[in-house]
């Protein structure tokens, strides 16, 4: 019978140490989601694996230099590890630990559970030769993987730049600015300073039992279900009735709480929300693709302000201390189509881009299981330069 992971690692608990806790220092802190901060202190030998219990449960992260653990995260250094540290790592990784979880509220891996996943664990010297194959083999994996979401990032930033540009309305040399608003900039003197809450009211997502992630993600229905705690752009399920029905016209949607609090995108049709999200509805007919810019200008700002240590928050209250620029609805409507121009652009590129690199992550994936399960002979797929050629393959087709 397949010996299980306990046989090659024994996950430890990290130690609680909250933000205001930890004083100045080089060690590096880690949490379920990787580097944290810094402390004077660790709680690691070097180097170490550091593997998400709560929250991003079951990530793993390679810390060189070891570090300080904290509570949300379990901890592998040699003093556990019966093996070879780095072919553990990689192992951790095989086993796919972010894909079970005992605690469906409050996503965790429960340590038992994780030390009864089987494992087959080869001699130490075949470990080690694993180990080494995958370090380089990814390593060039990983810098491709580095070079499109460098390439998204650079197109990310001249999206902004062009549409914070159209929404300060700079169009002409003959304008004048004035001071306008501080997480704006300068705008034409003839545009307005308005409070957000004469143009839009908001409404929260509904606290109802329904809105679960088990009951949308067992329905299979017409109508999404949007939450501000999941990922696939906040969609948590479809299920077969709605609360809300905005047409083309659409609303903003808002994530509330959590580490996407502040978030803003545009949503149409018919949808129902979770507890942890709301809407923001236009009170009369204005072009919301303006006004989406303008709104996720202010919310970055406000994000700015929030210590790390501290939740980001977004109340419906919220909208009476904000104020936005309003130029005439016919420039608005104007500018507003030119920033939907801007984003169509973007997306033609960005879509086959991020395309590439969810292609190249399921092949580091797939390499990584097919070596530590021994499903290729590592010194043979060396010699014949196979990885070579696949991702000289996966780089051409990402290249054209």
């Amino acid at each position: 019978m397949t010996p299980r992971l306990k046989h090659l690692v024994r996950l430890q608990y990290g130690s609680a140490l909250a933000a205001e806790a930890r004083e100045e220092g080089l060690c590096k802190v880690y949490g379920s989601n990787g580097e944290v901060g810094v402390h004077s202190a660790t709680n690691t030998s070097a180097p170490a694996i550091i593997i998400g219990r709560k929250g991003s449960f079951g990530k793993v992260t390679w810390a060189l230099d070891g570090g300080f653990c904290i509570d949300t995260a379990y901890f592998v250094d040699e003093r556990h590890c019966s093996g070879n540290l780095r072919f553990a790592y990689y192992a951790l990784q095989h086993l796919r630990l972010d894909e079970q979880s005992k605690d469906s509220a409050v996503p965790g891996l429960d340590r038992n559970d994780a030390h009864n996943r089987r494992l087959g664990t080869p001699d130490l010297e075949t470990q080690r030769q694993i180990a080494d194959f995958l370090d380089r083999e990814t390593a060039r994996i990983d810098l491709l993987i580095e070079k499109k979401q460098r390439l998204v990032a650079l197109l990310g930033e001249k999206y902004e730049a062009t549409a914070a540009q159209l929404s300060t309305g700079k169009r002409s040399q003959e304008d004048k600015f004035d001071s306008g608003i501080d997480w704006l900039g300068a705008i034409p003197n003839y545009w307005r300073i308005e409070k957000l809450i004469w143009h839009f009211y908001a409404s929260k997502g509904k606290d109802a039992q329904k809105y679960t992630k088990e009951y949308c993600g067992a329905n299979e229905g017409n109508y999404p279900v949007y939450s501000g705690q999941t990922a696939n752009e906040g969609v948590m399920g479809r299920i077969d009735s709605y609360d809300y029905d905005f047409g083309e016209t659409g609303v903003l949607f808002a994530t509330s709480v959590g580490a996407k609090a502040m978030d803003l995108r545009h949503l149409q049709g018919k949808f129902s929300l979770s507890q942890n999200c709301m809407i923001i509805i236009p009170r009369h007919q204005i072009p919301l693709k303006f006004y989406l810019y303008q709104m996720r200008a202010l919310f970055r700002k406000e994000r700015q302000l929030i210590p790390d240590h501290m939740q980001a928050s977004f109340r419906v209250e919220d909208l009476y201390r904000y104020r936005i620029a309003v130029p005439p609805l016919d420039q608005a409507y104007e500018i507003g189509a030119k920033i939907e121009k801007a984003e169509a652009a973007l997306k033609a590129v960005i879509e086959p881009a991020n395309a590439s690199i969810e292609r190249l992550k399921e092949y580091r994936a797939a390499l990584i299981t097919a070596a530590v399960t021994g499903q290729i002979d590592v010194k043979a797929a060396t010699r014949s330069g196979a990885t070579d050629r696949r991702l000289d393959a996966l780089q051409e087709e990402m290249d054209a």
